[in-house]
């Protein structure tokens, strides 16, 4: 005989979206997969706005 439990919609919405989002977390690279993708973003503020600059000429 299998047991039926009742949950609150809410209660299962929760857990669905906690569910989504931990699968989206554990997709993310790691630290150490981040910094091989992008090894160096100290330069992307200067970078940017200088490209802003550019743009709007």
């Amino acid at each position: 005989m299998s047991e039926r439990t009742d949950i609150s919609f809410d209660a299962a919405l929760m857990m669905a979206l906690r569910a989504d989002a931990q699968r989206e977390l554990d997709s993310l690279p790691t630290p150490k997969q981040f910094e091989e993708i992008y090894p160096d973003t100290s330069q992307w503020d200067e970078r940017m706005t200088e490209a802003l600059k550019k743009k709007k000429c």
